[in-house]
């Protein structure tokens, strides 16, 4: 909703709750959504969030089904990790 209308503060509340307490289950879909809304220092946390916990975050349902199918984003997130 944020992106739609360019609602600053909810853009902050959103970036802030993605990323005050990133966590093995919600790595994944955090840095989907980012993605999908352009936020490239989320996506830039995020992924060294994963990067330093590869394994667990692999093993998610959303690292599977978010992540995994889209080339696209596994490349963006080794480039930023």
């Amino acid at each position: 909703m944020f992106f739609k209308y360019d609602i600053q503060p909810l853009k902050d509340a959103c970036i802030a709750a993605m990323t005050a307490d990133i966590t093995v289950e919600v790595a994944a879909k955090n840095f989907y959504y980012a993605h999908l809304l352009e936020l490239k220092d989320t996506m830039r946390e995020v992924a060294e969030f994963i990067s330093k916990h590869k394994k667990e975050v692999m093993a998610t349902v959303d690292w599977k089904t978010l992540i995994k199918p889209n080339f696209n984003l596994l490349e963006i997130l080794f480039e930023l990790s």
